[in-house]
């Protein structure tokens, strides 16, 4: 019989493993034994924990639940829907862009008044950024950047260096009147170095 995967000690979203439920087994399904955050136990499968279906007794979809109905008279607001958005993606941890490569965020922003507070509300055209996209959601990451600004710091973009200033090469092509699809490939399809993309005709 093929052993089940351990996972004892580790952490998934607010929940903790414990040891194996070998008493709570389901048409052969093995389950864990979870203390959540807020002090309550649980049972979860491991695939159910591994893939980010389940990260709390039930209290997070609660939390949610009442911070969508708070007094607060800003669901459904650009600002709203940014705090949100990153929590969805940060405890998502099937998502290897946020919660699945260990993204997370400050606990004070659990709540979205404290969110508020560091973030004041979203100005019109502009999206919640992180400075450094390794780094987490919190308020020495992040501000409130435009698109242009979001693009050009997202990990596939191309930085160049011109004069000390580095810049998108986007942004370079835009201001030299260069070719942008045509560096673009000598960087990403062919391998060259961006100093030799940019030097050679």
């Amino acid at each position: 019989m093929r052993k089940a995967h351990d996972i004892q000690g580790a952490k998934f979203g607010r929940l903790t493993v414990l040891e194996r439920a070998d008493e709570a087994k389901v048409r052969g399904a093995l389950f864990w034994r979870c203390l959540c955050d807020c002090g309550a136990f649980t049972n979860a499968r491991a695939s159910q924990l591994l893939a980010g279906e389940k990260a709390s007794c039930g209290c997070l979809r609660r939390d949610v639940t009442k911070a969508n109905k708070t007094t607060h008279g800003a669901t459904g607001t650009k600002t709203f829907n940014a705090w949100c958005g990153l929590r969805k993606r940060c405890d998502d941890l099937s998502n290897m862009n946020y919660g699945g490569r260990g993204i997370g965020y400050d606990p004070r922003w659990e709540i979205f008044e404290n969110f508020l507070e560091d973030m004041g509300e979203a100005p019109e055209g502009m999206t919640l950024e992180r400075d450094d996209v390794h780094g987490n959601y919190e308020p020495g990451n992040c501000r409130w950047a435009s698109q242009k600004e979001q693009t050009r710091n997202q990990r596939r973009t191309v930085l160049v260096t011109v004069d000390g200033k580095q810049l998108s090469l986007a942004e370079y092509c835009e201001s030299t009147g260069k070719s942008y699809s045509k560096l673009r490939d000598r960087i990403r399809k062919f391998g060259w170095s961006v100093e030799r993309a940019l030097g050679t005709p």
